[in-house]
């Protein structure tokens, strides 16, 4: 038989928590009349749970059995009462209750190594911790002579920028005064340069006038030997196409009379070859 399917047929056994499905797995393992197991036999059936619960759960399990039934659990022997099937029920039941309890002796057991290895390395990191606590001490001091030596050469070189800083300024105004000086010489020289430079300016101007007058007489009588140049190359080039154009009726009438000459020749070829055939 399945036990794990019996409990999941259990109404909200979704809901349950470790304590209730194991106190639940107990009473069904002594319905079926079966020992009950170790916890983590148990834990397997349930799907969930730690030890301590599940211990606790068989705990008060066997306590309100106990409770039900004093006189049959507080009893070593048979009484004398009972004889027969109730008998060997009885023998079953001492032996069940001797399995359980040699089961629950060995979870005990098994239980006080898992917390006697957990006492142990709690130990272990303990003296781990306080290696570590040692060495941040340590740490800590070296990093605090640091930082003292560190503000200490901060002090220093904060005097050192003081002093550097009133040097500078020292030295600042001093350029000031010398830059002061410089732009008044700067500015009775650039005064002299803009009054030579408008004397120059008015000398260039008159010259440019001057050049700018001759330049326009200039053009007028290049233009004038323009248009004479112009009506002299109209005149030449009338004269050149009259020639043109006589030289070429002179060569069409030359032409003309050479084509003339040319229809006529073989004619009077013919008729001279005619005349000497006939008087041979």
């Amino acid at each position: 038989m399945d036990i794990s399917q019996q409990l999941q047929k259990t109404p909200n056994w979704s809901t349950l928590n470790a304590y209730e499905r194991a106190k639940l797995c107990c009473q069904l393992l002594n319905t079926l009349g079966l020992p009950i197991p170790s916890w983590m036999q148990i834990r397997q059936w349930i799907g969930k749970g730690s030890a301590n619960d599940i211990h606790r759960a068989k705990q008060d399990f066997l306590l309100d059995r106990q409770t039900v039934k004093p006189v049959l659990v507080q009893q070593d022997e048979m009484p004398t009462a009972l004889s027969g099937s109730l008998q060997d029920w009885w023998l079953q039941l001492k032996q069940a209750a001797e399995q359980e309890h040699l089961a629950e002796k060995q979870d005990w057991q098994h239980e006080k190594t898992e917390h006697t290895a957990q006492l142990a390395a709690a130990v272990q990191q303990i003296e781990q911790l306080q290696q570590q606590l040692t060495q941040s001490q340590a740490q800590l001091e070296q990093q605090q002579w640091q930082y003292q030596q560190a503000c200490e050469q901060l002090v220093l070189k904060q005097q050192t920028l003081t002093t550097q800083q009133q040097q500078i300024q020292q030295l600042a105004e001093s350029l000031d005064a010398q830059q002061q000086r410089y732009l008044a010489e700067q500015n009775s020289q650039r005064a002299e340069q803009i009054a030579q430079q408008q004397q120059i300016e008015m000398r260039m101007e008159a010259r440019l006038s001057a050049q700018l007058s001759a330049v326009a007489d200039f053009q007028v009588f290049a233009a004038q030997q323009i248009d004479q140049a112009r009506q002299h190359y109209q005149q030449q080039q009338q004269h050149a196409q009259q020639v043109w154009q006589t030289q070429i009726d002179q060569l069409l009438a030359q032409c003309a009379r050479q084509q003339l000459q040319a229809k006529i020749l073989p004619r009077s070829t013919a008729n001279r070859f005619r005349t000497v055939k006939y008087r041979s």
